[in-house]
């Protein structure tokens, strides 16, 4: 049996649909059960104050059928050789504005870090070290708030299996609501931007780099203008790995530069995504045949 083990980094402002994910993997892992997977859930929250986020995974952690490691990251509850640093922490009301936790009567909407990207790198290396440790297959790495479908972890195991040059293989996620026109076989169409990179190619223009990226955003899902004929996989240069699913042959060869957008300006993800190209020598996929669903707290899907 193949195993895979799910990592969320979770804050406080994700938690409103925890309950609606818990539902979600327990689809997954039965559905996932018939292809011969075990799916494990570790689910890393921060070390909120009032404590809120752990306190209400563990209350709907009780309907899981799931093998599950909740870790607070100021408590880790699992033996890990990786370093423990300290970050600066924000606590910030409703409208985003600093909160001093020592005064009374006011009500704390999330806690958020100084450097989002630093942490993140950092939780999820230490999401690494623990499926190296447990000698897991695949790790996946999970948005706090995006909802797992069923068929994504046999569809996207079953695709790196085929593809044994894959190092990454990602759900087709996209940013929040933002649309752009382009102009596709002479008209103006809107399309919402996908959560992949396209690199120049040392023999690109700018231009032509341009045009190959606009071909590609609107040619990866169905649409009357390609005949609904969408694309079963692309390969890009880098992906938003919430949706992502890593094979062990890259996640003990590479862990996410938790200094990078310090030194590169990039975020963990494109830098990861660019070590397996140039590092490995393996490729990176976006396969929108699996949709990735990010819940919002209006209720609305995309």
């Amino acid at each position: 049996m193949k195993t895979l083990t799910y990592c969320t980094a979770l804050y406080s402002k994700q938690a409103y649909c925890q309950k609606e994910r818990v539902e979600a993997f327990n689809q997954a892992y039965m559905k996932a059960l018939e292809d011969d997977i075990e799916i494990h859930v570790q689910t890393l929250v921060n070390n909120s104050p009032r404590k809120f986020c752990t306190d209400l995974i563990r209350m709907h952690m009780k309907d899981a059928r799931f093998p599950y490691n909740l870790c607070d990251y100021g408590k880790l509850n699992y033996e890990t050789s990786y370093e423990r640093k300290e970050y600066d922490w924000l606590v910030v009301d409703k409208k985003g504005n600093k909160v001093d936790t020592e005064e009374s009567g006011v009500e704390m909407w999330s806690v958020v870090h100084q450097n989002i990207y630093r942490l993140l790198a950092h939780m999820f290396n230490l999401g690494i070290d623990y499926a190296v440790e447990k000698n897991f297959d695949y790790f996946g790495i999970l948005s706090g708030d995006q909802i797992l479908p069923p068929e994504h972890p046999a569809a996207l195991i079953r695709f790196l299996e085929d593809h044994p040059q894959a190092g990454l293989a990602s759900a087709l996620a996209f940013f929040d609501s933002s649309r752009k026109e382009i102009v596709c076989k002479g008209k103006i169409r809107e399309y919402m931007i996908p959560l992949i990179i396209i690199r120049e190619r040392p023999e690109e223009t700018e231009a032509e780099t341009q045009a190959r990226r606009e071909w590609i955003f609107a040619n990866l899902l169905p649409h009357p203008e390609n005949g609904m004929r969408g694309m079963e996989f692309c390969e890009v240069d880098a992906v938003g790995t919430g949706g992502a699913i890593i094979p062990r042959k890259v996640f003990t060869k590479l862990k996410f530069d938790e200094m990078l957008f310090e030194k590169a300006g990039m975020g963990d993800d494109v830098g990861y995504c660019y070590d397996i190209k140039d590092k490995l020598g393996l490729k990176v996929y976006s396969v929108p045949t699996v949709m990735m669903k990010n819940r919002y707290p209006d209720g609305q899907l995309y």
